[in-house]
């Protein structure tokens, strides 16, 4: 019987172990970006709208939903986001000519400027935070937190 629980306490130690390691790189690097951003008065969310709206396919003003499904961010929280990108002059509003009721939202010129010097000092910090991994174990931990995030259901919208 102790031969059999024994891999079930192995097991729930790794769960516990990569859960705890997991939420504390995500905290310390999420400083990291935070820090960054707050250079420019702007939050990690602030930063994922303009990258949303900055590296859009087409340049045309995107609706909220769009940007609530590039951000991977709650809904509620995409309008205060805009709300504070509008109020820094980053990005504008406008109401969709085909339907009124729609909020389309674009970078504008500062915005794109501030975008393209946050991304360029987010990239050096991503070069830092990873420096302990060389490319081959980079690539296998994307590969397995890909992985790990298909067997969960954070893609499914209820």
């Amino acid at each position: 019987m102790a031969s059999r629980k024994l891999p079930t306490e192995h097991l729930d130690r790794l769960n516990r172990d990569g859960y705890i390691f997991l939420n504390l790189l995500a905290a310390k690097f999420g400083a990291d970006i935070d820090r960054i951003c707050s250079e420019y008065e702007l939050n990690e969310g602030h930063y994922r709208v303009l990258w949303v709206l900055c590296l859009a396919e087409k340049k045309d003003p995107l609706a909220m939903g769009d940007i609530v499904d590039g951000v991977i961010n709650k809904a509620s929280d995409i309008t205060r986001l805009v709300d504070k990108l509008v109020r820094l002059g980053l990005v504008e509003r406008s109401a969709s000519p085909e339907d009124k009721r729609k909020v389309l939202v674009k970078a504008t010129p500062e915005g794109r400027r501030v975008f393209a010097k946050v991304t360029a000092k987010i990239k050096a910090i991503h070069y830092d935070q990873w420096k302990g991994l060389n490319k081959n174990e980079l690539t296998t931990l994307v590969e397995l937190l890909k992985k790990a995030l298909s067997a969960t259901d954070v893609w499914k919208r209820g």
